[in-house]
């Protein structure tokens, strides 16, 4: 049963992922290589600790990233992530600590001021994923979505090219 809904979500996702993609007469292999913005290495910090993540070039088709968080013992949290298309639709995968978690779909994306707007209203926190490059060698992150308790909850992530 729980397979069964995991793929009835997934085919949702990816046919709304469609739509999007096609409204704006980009595919989503097309957008993967225009996301090449990621690429690299950042560092900065989250609430005073420090934090780095390298993306990968979307060669192939993919980006993977990699990310930590470093406290005064070492790491103190890792995660992975898999942007990939699917026919006209673009997916972002995190697997914190290592464990897949639930795709985040591409629903906006504005090439011309780069920036990639990712959501899955159905995943307990986050809901919304943002990247954004608002000036040359800086990325922002915008983490946003509700608690258990339904209070909004939003950070930012702000990180400089090494």
């Amino acid at each position: 049963m729980k397979l069964k809904i995991t793929v009835w979500l997934l085919n949702l996702l990816f046919s709304a992922g469609i739509v999007m993609a096609q409204e704006n007469n980009t595919s989503g292999a097309e957008i993967i290589r225009q996301l090449d913005w990621l690429e690299g290495k950042w560092s900065g910090d989250i609430q005073g600790k420090p934090f780095e993540a390298i993306y990968s070039s979307p060669e192939g088709g993919v980006i993977l990233s990699q990310s930590k968080e470093l406290n005064e013992n070492g790491p103190c949290f890792f995660e992975f992530e898999k942007f990939e298309a699917f026919d006209d639709a673009v997916i972002m995968t995190p697997y914190p600590g290592g464990e897949k978690s639930v795709p985040f779909r591409l629903i906006d994306y504005k090439s011309t001021v780069k920036k990639a707007h990712f959501r899955n209203p159905e995943h307990d926190f986050p809901n919304d994923i943002i990247y954004e490059m608002p000036e040359p060698d800086r990325l922002l992150f915008t983490v946003s979505g509700k608690s258990k308790s339904g209070q909004v909850i939003s950070f930012q992530i702000n990180l400089a090219r090494k």
